[in-house]
């Protein structure tokens, strides 16, 4: 994961970010373990979509555990200062972080990925 999101970032911004890096961490935006301000899961989304590619981004390391199971409003305030260009993005363009978010989000990654990686069509 952190690979790929390096490679995102790096699309994004130009910086080019190694994902063995200590300066940051990987960011679940719906908490590995949700309490407050997360009810608009269900227990089988939040197990179906914690560890989704479209619920993670980069954070600076330290401000990850500082922001830990935050209601998403809280960490959109954080995010939106963020120094990964990604983690803006998804600030941004999320008002609130929703199952269907997260899949939108996911896709967004998908077609970038795809403009990163460009896959031979085979035939």
């Amino acid at each position: 994961m952190r690979f790929i999101l390096c490679a995102l970032e790096k699309h994004l911004s130009d910086a080019d970010y190694s994902f063995t890096s200590d300066s940051f961490n990987i960011e679940h935006v719906l908490p590995q373990n949700p309490q407050a301000g997360w009810e608009t899961f269900s227990d089988e989304e939040a197990d179906a979509l914690t560890y989704r590619l479209g619920n993670m981004t980069l954070m600076q390391a330290g401000q990850n555990k500082n922001l830990g199971n935050a209601a998403y409003e809280e960490k959109r305030a954080v995010f939106q200062q963020s120094g990964f260009a990604i983690t803006r993005k998804l600030a941004t363009e999320h008002a609130e972080w929703t199952p269907e978010r997260i899949a939108a989000h996911q896709n967004w990654m998908a077609a970038q990925a795809t403009a990163i990686w460009r896959i031979a069509q085979i035939g």
